[in-house]
């Protein structure tokens, strides 16, 4: 029996702007299509109809700013039929590439490069044939084209790809991107992808972030950092970006901006990581005062856990360290009448003092706080309290206004103080405002979660200060809105990220203080604020401070009530970046008219009412999320929106997507830009998908604005400062 064959086009984007490397793998049926479309008149199926991939794996080894990729994909037939494959590499002309090598099962494949022009005329074609907009997001790159070879019916061909490139650097960040985003060509989810890197540097490597993906990150060396992430049983529609920073300052700053052409506003984050190491023999000594719950709710596995936490804490105090222990149920026991030194003896009566505790009577939250703060005093060390509780205030003063009110009197010295609300018995919102009002942060200790693991990995974090007491300033750039409000303190091996607004591109003055080793310090960087138009490859950081901000606002809004104008903010900063939250995610809904503002916001209002809950799952899980929110560095995920609601299930949603750091809403059976209003909407110019015009349209672009064409369906979009309705 003679078997069929057909050709395909395996598309491998290799996508390059100003010198950077993506590169990935999709199909498409070019040979066959030609037959398909000559003898049908209709354009040919996807072709990821006749084939599946199994698995993709890159690493990616960066020196200083070279970066060699290793990229493996295996593709299996599925088609019942041999197929001949050609592959076609996207890359922009003048890219620096070197080393290139495409392998299949082992044998190297030949190929030319092509420039942009004869690449367009390869994608608009494919474009045309298949009326399939997909490839559009190409237009512009050149084109490395290989010869065909065969992929036996039901068998795999494992296809190797290995390049070089010179990463590019801007004011000192380097950036590597990996567009896994063209896997949304392959259609189907595929069972592995994973992204494994290692990055070198002669200066350390400092401030290393992914805005895109939740990275592991293994800096136990400065020079050698590792980079990792893996998800399986996924279609990832948004490219892999990673940033960062050779340095061997003692504080590293790196600064990421844009500002929209048409808006007179821009957005940052600065990366900011210390590497204070001129008196590293000599630890910032530091107090720390354990307050911990033994109420009869904590018996069992919670009061183990808590005994095993606060023996963790003990046996991690640094010499110089002091510290005491206040236990409260209905009453309290205080462990000492003032703060001990961190020695062998004293640490080792307090494990066994710890070793006796058990749990009995109610919750006196507010005795427990201010005690713990009268240990305190004016003193150049680091205080911190590490407050457990699991429960609501039961005993003595139980009013949730008068107990922060209490507390904040009480501390006269800024002491940070740090909670663990363990189960969903907790007064969230009372947890929430001690952590406003002294600076600290709230772990919510879900039922199932560990409490011991909790409290020592946040120890962990904090056990070496090496700068508190910080203020950020800003000398020009007409900086505004910049969160965090108040600046956490610096411990060895952290960073802060600072995102805020600015007014007024150019140089900027960065001003940073703080105490150190019992100085204080000042450090000054100048840092460049992108012009309009400017650092296209950051247009995800107004996500990120918009996240922030909203973050922020569902924080007073939960702390200190309603107020008309922060519930408009929220609901305006949820469409225009399509950022979609409990109490906003009613703008998804296709019957509800985004320019209605009236009625948006009153809408808003009554969702904001599920902050009254204070405890119970729907209470801690409200206030675990905008946590998350208010410290976010990850911009607003390429493709469907999704949010966590207040019993935080995570919901996608599908009228809701983020295309070019663009976010659209899917209104009357159609995608709408978020920032067009209604009358730019009405009078926008309509081109026809497919159309001349659309394709002089996609000339005329940059080319990174041709994913703003890709849609599959009616969109109304705001492209080089004209609107248009693509219609089909």
């Amino acid at each position: 029996m003679n078997t069929k064959k057909f050709a395909i086009v395996w598309v491998v984007a290799l996508l390059l702007p100003a010198g950077q490397m993506h590169a990935q793998f999709a199909l498409t049926s070019e040979s066959w299509d030609r037959a398909e479309n000559a003898r049908t008149g209709r354009p040919a199926p996807p072709a990821n109809a006749i084939y599946q991939v199994t698995e993709l794996a890159v690493h990616a080894a960066i020196h200083n700013q070279v970066a060699t990729v290793n990229v493996s994909q295996t593709l299996h037939n599925i088609a019942g039929r041999d197929v001949e494959v050609e592959l076609l590499f996207p890359l922009p002309a003048g890219a620096a590439v070197q080393n290139f090598v495409l392998m299949v099962d082992g044998s190297e494949v030949p190929g030319q490069l092509l420039s942009r022009e004869e690449a367009r005329t390869i994608y608009e074609g494919i474009v045309r044939r298949k009326q399939d907009p997909a490839l559009m997001e190409y237009a512009g790159y050149g084109l490395y084209k290989t010869s065909v070879f065969p992929v036996p019916a039901g068998r795999n061909r494992t296809i190797s790809l290995k390049y070089t490139v010179m990463c590019t650097r801007k004011d000192g960040n380097v950036q590597f991107i990996y567009p896994f985003g063209t896997q949304k060509f392959s259609g189907d989810r595929i069972s592995t992808v994973k992204f494994t890197g290692t990055i070198t540097s002669d200066k350390d490597v400092r401030n290393v972030f992914s805005p895109t993906h939740t990275v592991a990150i293994d800096s136990r060396q400065p020079k050698r950092v590792g980079v990792s992430w893996t998800e399986n049983n996924t279609l990832q529609v948004q490219d892999f970006k990673l940033y960062f920073t050779p340095s061997d300052a003692e504080v590293s700053v790196t600064a990421m901006s844009h500002m929209v052409p048409d808006e007179n506003q821009g957005s940052f984050l600065l990366l900011i990581n210390p590497a204070i190491k001129a008196q590293q023999s000599k630890r910032v000594a530091k107090d720390v005062i354990l307050v911990l719950d033994k109420s009869g709710s904590m018996s069992g596995q919670k009061i183990e856990q808590a005994k095993n936490a606060a023996e963790f804490v003990l046996n991690n105090l640094n010499e110089g360290d002091r510290f005491t222990m206040v236990v409260y149920e209905s009453t309290l026991s205080c462990y000492s009448a003032a703060l001990l030194p961190a020695t062998g003896k004293e640490i080792s009566d307090a494990l066994g003092y710890v070793n006796n505790i058990t749990s009995s009577g109610g919750t006196n939250i507010n005795d427990a706080l201010t005690k713990a703060l009268s240990y305190t005093s004016q003193s150049e060390r680091p205080q911190y309290i590490l407050f457990i509780t699991d429960g609501m205030p039961t005993v003595g003063i139980t009013d949730e206004a008068a107990i922060a009110a209490n507390a904040l009197r009480a501390n006269k010295h800024g002491v940070r103080i740090h909670s663990f609300g363990v189960g969903y018995d907790v007064n969230a919102r009372l947890l929430d405002r001690i952590a406003e009002q002294h600076g600290g942060t709230v772990t919510y200790v879900k039922p199932g979660e560990n409490l011991e693991v909790a409290v020592s990995e946040f120890y962990k974090s904090i056990q070496t200060p090496v700068l508190t007491d910080i203020s950020i300033t800003f000398e020009g750039g007409q900086v505004t809105e910049v969160y965090p409000v108040r600046i956490p303190d610096f411990f060895e091996g952290s960073r802060i990220d600072v995102a805020g607004r600015y007014g007024k591109p150019g140089k900027t003055k960065v001003v940073l203080k703080g105490k150190s080793y019992g100085e204080t310090r000042t450090f000054e960087y100048e840092v460049t604020l992108g012009a309009k138009g400017e650092n296209p490859e950051y247009a995800h950081i107004g996500t990120i401070w918009a996240t922030r901000k909203i973050g922020y606002l569902i924080d007073q809004i939960d702390l200190h009530g309603q107020n008309p104008e922060l519930v408009a903010s929220l609901t305006e900063l949820s469409k225009k970046y399509g950022i979609i939250t409990p109490y906003t995610s009613f703008l998804a809904r296709e019957d509800v008219n985004l320019y209605d503002t009236h009625i948006n916001v009153q809408q808003t209002s009554q969702q904001l009412m599920q902050l009254d809950e204070v405890s119970g799952s729907a209470a801690v899980n409200q206030r675990a999320s905008k946590s998350v929110m208010k410290s976010s560095s990850k911009a607003v995920a390429a493709g469907k929106a999704e949010y966590a609601d207040a019993e935080g299930v995570v919901t996608k949603v599908e009228t809701v997507k983020n295309v070019g750091g663009q976010a659209f809403f899917y209104k009357e059976n159609r995608w709408v830009d978020a920032t067009l209003n209604e009358g730019e909407v009405k009078n926008a110019t309509s081109v026809k998908q497919f159309s001349d015009t659309w394709f002089e349209l996609s000339r005329s672009n940059e080319a990174g604005m041709n994913q703003l064409l890709t849609f599959d369906s009616e969109v109304v979009v705001r492209m080089n400062g004209q609107v248009y309705r693509i219609v089909k």
